[in-house]
């Protein structure tokens, strides 16, 4: 079996995970400082390991992991390592496996999260034959169920070779059970999607120069907050939410409305430190205009105050939060004000993009009660993206996104976002 090492902080794992993979990746969640030092010393020192493969890895974010512009280049430049009377038909296996044929000659910053995920899997594969272990980190975060089997076969594939796994994870990540959290606040909301298109990022064009988009079924649904969106990997989620946060080229309607108020929603990603993009709190404070500093202080006090209330409640120990001043923040603090920014800006939702990534089980669980009190406070919905099934035991209406290839000159794919029946106040289960 794969040897699982967990993890109490982000900051811990990843410096466990850099460490292990000769430091190449440079830390983006320690501030710009660091950021700069980090890719210094990979290109002063560490060149040396840039082509060393003697560790196939997988970062807490795949995307991280993925080092070329296009699909093909990625994997053709990892085959060029392999047995040169064995590469091509390894190469056009995993094609086959990993369901990678339409993606060839796609860029890698346009794949869905799906397609992301089946694409480091599949770069793993190919370097099994090469490396000498593997080391995967967060996969229970970036896995559903779907691609579950994908990762097996590639773990599977190296401990049969007699080669090390190391996996490392958050607390509680692995752990399919309902988080033991109560949300006792509630507010209705809506959620109206009508004629909507969403432009593929950077689209493929075809021979005649046609842009490729996505159509979505329309939708008229009053839900209690705060509501999941379940889905796999690359069912539309993350677009659905992009559309109705207003955060991409779309056309037609994708609008939400609570307490009388429509408008978009405001979006957290997955991501947050991508999304903060290695600024500092002030300049993350200052890029919300019309909003005043005392506003947003005090909205992510809030927040602060009711999450140490949820682990004081239960006799835990508060994960370190709330240095506002300090100038190493951690991913936990920086969830917080990225959710007061978008708090203080009044819409009438915020999305929050699976609200677990890179934290334990009950530090998630503790932020997604902190956060639906303090928004529900405000009367803000609060809507979450996941493809866990853990959280239809914690949300109060649920939503199941799908995709649909249309394989049409300009439409790409159909998305839907079918209603999930609650039943009993427990579950929400499939109709």
């Amino acid at each position: 079996m794969e040897t699982v090492t967990y993890y109490q902080t982000f900051e811990d794992k990843e410096q466990s995970f850099r460490e292990a993979v000769h430091s190449l990746l440079p830390r983006k969640y320690s501030g710009p400082s660091i950021f700069w030092k980090d890719m210094g010393t990979i290109f002063s020192s560490g060149l040396g390991n840039l082509h060393d493969n003697s560790v196939a890895y997988i970062s807490s974010n795949p995307r991280d992991s993925l080092a070329y512009s296009f699909v093909d280049d990625l994997l053709t430049a990892t085959s060029l390592h392999l047995p040169a009377n064995e590469r091509h038909a390894l190469l056009e296996n995993v094609i086959t496996t990993f369901s990678l044929n339409d993606l060839m000659k796609q860029e890698i910053h346009t794949l869905s999260g799906g397609e992301v995920v089946r694409l480091s899997l599949a770069r793993a594969f190919l370097l099994s034959y090469i490396s000498q272990q593997s080391i995967i980190s967060s996969p229970f975060a970036w896995l559903s169920d779907k691609h579950y089997p994908l990762y097996r076969r590639v773990v599977d594939t190296f401990l049969e070779a007699g080669k090390e796994v190391k996996v490392l994870s958050m607390v509680g990540e692995d752990n399919k059970e309902t988080p033991a959290v109560a949300l006792d606040s509630t507010l209705q909301s809506n959620i109206n999607i009508s004629g909507l298109k969403i432009r593929l990022s950077d689209p493929l064009l075809d021979e005649q120069g046609q842009e490729s988009w996505a159509s979505v079924n329309d939708l008229n649904y009053d839900f209690t907050s705060p509501c999941l969106i379940l889905g796999d990997n690359g069912s539309g989620k993350s677009l659905i939410s992009r559309a109705l946060s207003n955060s991409i080229e779309t056309s037609g309607n994708a609008v939400v409305q609570t307490h009388g108020y429509i408008g978009h929603a405001r979006l957290l990603f997955q991501d947050v430190i991508t999304q903060a993009m290695l600024r500092p709190f002030p300049a993350l404070i200052s890029s919300l205009h019309g909003i005043s500093e005392q506003e947003i202080i005090k909205v992510y006090d809030e927040i602060v105050n009711e999450f140490r209330e949820y682990f004081t409640s239960k006799g835990l120990q508060v994960p370190l939060i709330g240095r506002r001043n300090a100038s190493d923040k951690t991913l936990l603090e920086y969830k917080f004000m990225l959710v007061a920014l978008r708090l203080s800006s009044k819409a009438p939702a915020i999305i929050l993009d699976e609200p677990d990534w890179g934290v334990t089980k009950e530090t998630a669980s503790a932020f997604l009660a902190s956060v639906v009190k303090v928004a529900h406070n405000r009367n803000i919905a609060v809507v979450l993206l996941s493809h866990k099934i853990w959280w239809r035991g914690v949300a109060k209406s649920c939503l199941m996104a799908r995709k649909e290839p249309l394989h049409q000159r300009q439409l790409k794919y159909n998305f839907s976002l079918y209603e999930q029946k609650y039943e009993g106040g427990q579950q929400c289960t499939g109709n």
